[in-house]
């Protein structure tokens, strides 16, 4: 009676010896396979970019070389594709802070500093600053006294359709 036990345990170690590497080698080349696909994807996605950034800064150069008027604004400035390199692609005019730094003004926060330097290095580099997304008199008061020439949100007002925005220009009670 213990023989086929023995057996069974021989085959079954037997198996495992045989399989298990395998199994193993299989799911690092399936690793390996979805690394490299992820970094395919990576430089796909890499290559996309960097053409929208030429044909945006030809784009941008051709409106300058026009004089026809247009500013360039940076938008959402120093959140996901709005980076410090598009001060060296852009012939830039405005830089435009993100809604995600106004919300960190007055809060023990790591990215509290971020609203403050952008408004002192947009304002070495001759950029005028619009900062979006502002709630509190507090943070309008903090970015002012910093230098912000522009301001949008909640504070000053909610979206207007057109004519309530003629109204609103037109009325004196504007914060």
């Amino acid at each position: 009676m213990k023989r086929p036990l023995f057996l069974a345990m021989a085959v079954i170690f037997a198996f495992a010896a045989a399989v298990l590497p395998i199994a193993a080698s299989m799911r690092v080349a399936e690793e390996e396979v979805a690394r490299r696909e992820q970094e395919q994807l990576q430089m796909y996605a890499n290559a996309a970019v960097s053409r929208m950034e030429m044909v945006m800064a030809e784009v941008a150069a051709a409106l300058h070389e026009m004089e026809a008027g247009h500013p360039i604004y940076i938008d959402d400035f120093g959140t996901g594709y709005s980076s410090l390199s598009y001060l060296q692609v852009f012939k830039v005019d405005v830089l435009k802070i993100d809604k995600s730094f106004i919300d960190t003004i007055g809060r023990e926060a790591a990215s509290s500093a971020v609203a403050p330097n952008i408004i002192a290095m947009a304002e070495a580099l001759g950029f005028e600053v619009v900062a979006e997304g502002i709630e509190h008199e507090d943070q309008a008061r903090f970015l002012r006294e910093r230098g912000a020439q522009f301001g949008q949100g909640w504070l000053f007002s909610r979206a207007l359709p057109a004519d309530g925005l003629q109204a609103y220009l037109a009325s004196p009670a504007r914060p």
